[in-house]
């Protein structure tokens, strides 16, 4: 049986694939996320329980997931100091939260805080969470 050169080169991309050989994307933070969706800006305070070598620009990761802590910068908008006037905080705690992010190979994630319209309990910390905001396919090598 022959097989053609194409079909052995998609035979080895599969296996490689499934046996989880290395790979990498990108996680990243905006200084100018989209505030009209009330997404602000945040900087990176660790990666997986350590601290980057950078908080802020493209970070390359391995493929798998990874836990950012992020720290909230809402009040360092003038439209997140107002949304937050207007529930009757002057700023939010600085407590940084988590999110994990599922990096793919090849892929860029945007983090962001964004403001909770309903808050739960009253506690200023419920009133933002990490989130990623964008996906972009960008390879990564």
């Amino acid at each position: 049986m022959r097989f053609s050169f194409a079909m052995v080169l998609l035979i080895m991309s599969m296996a490689t694939t499934a046996y989880g050989q290395a790979g990498c994307g990108y996680v990243s933070v905006s200084s100018k996320p989209p505030l009209a969706k009330d997404f602000y800006p945040v900087v990176i305070q660790q990666i997986d329980g350590a601290q980057p070598a950078q908080r802020s620009g493209r970070i390359k990761l391995g493929v798998g997931v990874h836990t950012i802590l992020v720290q909230q910068q809402i009040a360092g908008e003038s439209r997140g100091r107002s949304q937050l006037k207007k529930r009757g905080l002057s700023d939010l705690p600085q407590t940084p939260k988590s999110v994990d992010v599922d990096v793919q190979a090849d892929g860029h994630y945007l983090i962001a805080a964004k403001l909770v319209a309903d808050a739960g309990n009253g506690d200023p910390s419920d009133h933002w969470e990490p989130v990623v905001w964008r996906k972009l396919l960008e390879s990564c090598q």
